[in-house]
């Protein structure tokens, strides 16, 4: 579902407490992220009984180039089907001195239809400092090219000069309304999720008897967190190496999503002792089971999610999780790329698994270094491997200021 809005507690949260109730009852829930950030805070629908999914680039391009007269070539997103003589030039002039009545235009396409009404024969979309190297290919009323915050320095260093802007096409399937052009192509989290809910789907068939939780686990631990040239995903917001704040748990990979050797499962009690641990009374705890008294005591970082986090790392930390083999029989032995500033033990280092359904518990130590300890988060990961299946989690931690 491509619904969500800010971000607040669990038991005040329509879209949560919905969820949860699907959940309890075996359905999956697919939910968009969101198109905010790269902030703190920015994500929707973060309930660990979601599966929440963001958007990532495919391994296609829709290139524009815009040529400067100095033979400049900048590399932007474009889906204008024309292009522009190569041997003619255009004069280039910023929006605010286009001959144009006064108008306030939040939409890429409004901004063109102003553009061509006030004669332009195209449109350079400069990204601002904040929207980064993030480029999008949208249809517009006339050639249109986005293109990144540096390359538009170079753009506005050379105002008042002159502009080639080629485009190439793109054929796309679209329902016959009345859109101002024969083709559509959208972006963001509410194109994403239904990816994601198609693979559910797919799991759910293949996999009737897996539970939410073990659907989740597989496309988490199966995610790819490099690119189709076998180079790091990178964070569209400035061009750096992504981490997990970024891509999550990866780029989903649904033939590994099928087939993941091992799950991190949960169910309904998990999610019920979870939401005790952050400290919900029992008023609050009735709005999701009205059955389920909290335990006396629970470790939060027990929580058996596929991914392991540790925000205030000061001392030596234990997180147990328990894997349950869904596949061959075999043996599974772990790496582990610890976070900077971080000592990473984990025990035992070897799994054996004889049949289908067998659980193994095993423990993460996390000891913070004496020296060279960052002050911000730091991300590494633990892989579970037999040779075939490669079972992935990311770690997140941060030292305890002052510690």
């Amino acid at each position: 579902m491509s619904v969500g809005g800010s971000p607040t507690e669990f038991f005040e949260d329509a879209i949560s407490l919905g969820a949860f109730r699907a959940v309890q009852n075996g359905i999956s829930v697919v939910l968009s992220a969101g198109n905010e950030g790269p902030t703190p805070y920015s994500v929707s629908n973060f309930a660990p009984w979601m599966l929440t999914v963001g958007p990532s680039t495919i391994d296609r391009e829709f290139t524009g180039y815009v040529e400067l007269g100095y033979k400049k070539n900048l590399k932007g997103a474009s889906l204008a089907v024309t292009a522009f003589p190569s041997l003619k030039s255009y004069p280039l002039i910023k929006a605010a001195d286009a001959n144009a009545i006064n108008v306030s235009c939040a939409d890429t396409v409004e901004k063109g239809q102003v553009a061509a009404l006030a004669g332009a024969v195209g449109m350079i979309l400069a990204n601002d400092e904040q929207s980064g190297d993030e480029i999008i290919a949208d249809p517009h009323v006339l050639p249109a090219t986005h293109i990144s915050f540096i390359d538009a320095q170079y753009v506005y260093a050379y105002i008042n000069s002159t502009i080639r802007a080629p485009g190439v096409s793109i054929i796309a399937a679209y329902s016959e309304d009345n859109s101002m052009l024969p083709y559509v192509l959208d972006s963001g989290t509410s194109m994403s999720c239904p990816h994601v809910a198609g693979i559910v789907g797919l799991l759910k068939r293949i996999h009737p008897d897996w539970s939410p939780g073990a659907m989740r686990s597989s496309i988490m631990t199966t995610a790819r967190t490099r690119d189709v040239s076998k180079k790091p995903i990178l964070d569209s917001s400035n061009a750096n190496a992504s981490t997990p704040f970024a891509y999550g748990a990866g780029h989903v990979h649904p033939d590994g999503a099928m087939d993941p050797g091992l799950v991190y499962d949960l169910n309904t009690t998990d999610y019920l002792n979870f939401l005790c641990s952050r400290g919900y009374n029992q008023t609050t705890i009735n709005r999701f089971n009205e059955n389920h008294p909290c335990p006396q005591s629970y470790n939060l970082t027990d929580f058996n999610y596929p991914s392991i986090t540790v925000p205030d790392l000061d001392e030596n930390t234990v997180v147990t999780r328990t894997v349950t083999n869904v596949g061959p029989p075999g043996t599974y032995r772990v790496r582990v790329k610890a976070p900077a500033g971080v000592l990473v033990l984990v025990e035992p280092s070897l799994l054996t698994f004889g049949q289908v359904g067998e659980k193994k518990t095993y423990k993460v130590f996390l000891k913070p270094k004496f020296h060279d300890r960052p002050m911000d988060y730091t991300f590494g990961h633990l892989t579970w491997s037999d040779g075939i299946h490669i079972v992935r989690s990311p770690i997140v931690a941060k030292h305890k200021i002052g510690s």
